[in-house]
């Protein structure tokens, strides 16, 4: 009798009720964009700066695009990294983010702000400090 039925629902062009083996668990592909980075304060920290997203071994810098792979209900793992360049010595800040597979798919805009800080080692600045906020998009696709 189940038999019969399924047969009907599958001739109907209704397709398998029960979704095929293997397609529950598959990976949800998704666009990661770092659209910019904003210096928020500085207090005599620099001026010359490079700004980095990296995910697993790929790094984006600003206006670059990555299509990644996320297993379902697996959160996003980024390092946001922004380095004040200097002759003398460079200062850097890093953060280590992580977006939840579940606020990938609510956020309705597909953008997250987050911020780091970048503290000077060393000089007449010792310890001053520098704010920046990356602004990124993650679509699904």
């Amino acid at each position: 009798m189940i038999k019969l039925f399924y047969l009907l629902v599958l001739w109907a062009g209704v397709g398998p009720l029960v979704p095929e083996w293997g397609t529950m668990d598959q990976p949800r592909r998704f666009e990661l964009t770092f659209q910019k980075a904003i210096i928020l304060a500085n207090n005599r920290v620099g001026h010359d700066w490079e700004h980095s997203i990296y995910f697993e071994d790929k790094v984006l810098e600003v206006g670059e695009s990555l299509v990644l792979s996320l297993p379902k209900k697996e959160a996003l793992r980024l390092v946001l990294q922004s380095i004040e360049t200097d002759r003398q010595q460079s200062d850097i800040g890093e953060r280590t983010i992580e977006i939840s597979y579940q606020e990938l798919l609510q956020n309705e805009l597909n953008t997250f702000r987050r911020e780091i800080i970048v503290i000077e080692a060393g000089g007449a600045n010792d310890g001053n400090v520098a704010r920046i906020q990356f602004r990124f998009s993650v679509r699904q696709r």
